[in-house]
Formats: C-alpha cells, sequence, structure tokens
C-alpha cells in the first residue's frame, strides 16, 4: 500500500494534505475498530506530518496532539485546519 509514499523526501503540503486524505478516505485500511491509527496507518502519517512540518511550522501543536492521540477524529480535524487555511492554493 504504501509504494512510492515512504520513499518520498520532500513532500509537500498538498502531498500531506493528499496522505491525510487517504488516511481518512480509507478509514478500515488505516485505523483499527476503536478509530486509532493501525501500524500501516502511522507509517503514512509520519510521511504526511514530516513534510508538513517542513513546509509550515504553525502546525507543530497539531501535529504533536495527533501523533501522541493518532485517532480518527485528529487526523480530520487536522485536515479541515490544512484545508482551510488555503495552503494548497500557493
Amino acid at each position: 500500500m504504501l509504494t512510492g509514499v515512504l520513499g518520498t523526501s520532500g513532500a509537500s503540503v498538498e502531498e500531506a494534505v493528499r496522505l491525510l486524505r487517504r488516511l481518512v478516505e480509507n478509514y478500515g485500511d488505516f485505523f483499527d475498530s476503536s478509530g486509532y491509527l493501525n501500524s500501516e496507518g502511522r507509517k503514512v502519517l509520519e510521511v504526511a506530518l514530516r513534510g508538513l512540518l517542513r513546509e509550515v511550522s504553525w502546525v507543530r501543536g497539531y501535529v504533536q496532539r495527533v501523533r501522541r492521540r493518532g485517532t480518527y477524529e485528529e487526523v480530520r480535524r487536522l485536515l479541515e485546519v490544512l484545508e482551510s487555511s488555503n495552503l494548497t492554493a500557493r
């Protein structure tokens, strides 16, 4: 599933949003029945967050919360913040 994802070194904001959207849209593949990220979901999340932090420093608090809690709600909330901030329209 992660073919071509883990090898990316310079993921942009657009790529991070695409990966977060992929996590949210494919709940059954990346979250367990309790709503927490599984190991495959954590891998995708880390790729997205690493690229995101390189480009946008103000999301650090959101990123820490998503990493710590690892819930569907937190991932969705971060995605909504990024989409509403117009970062992808650069």
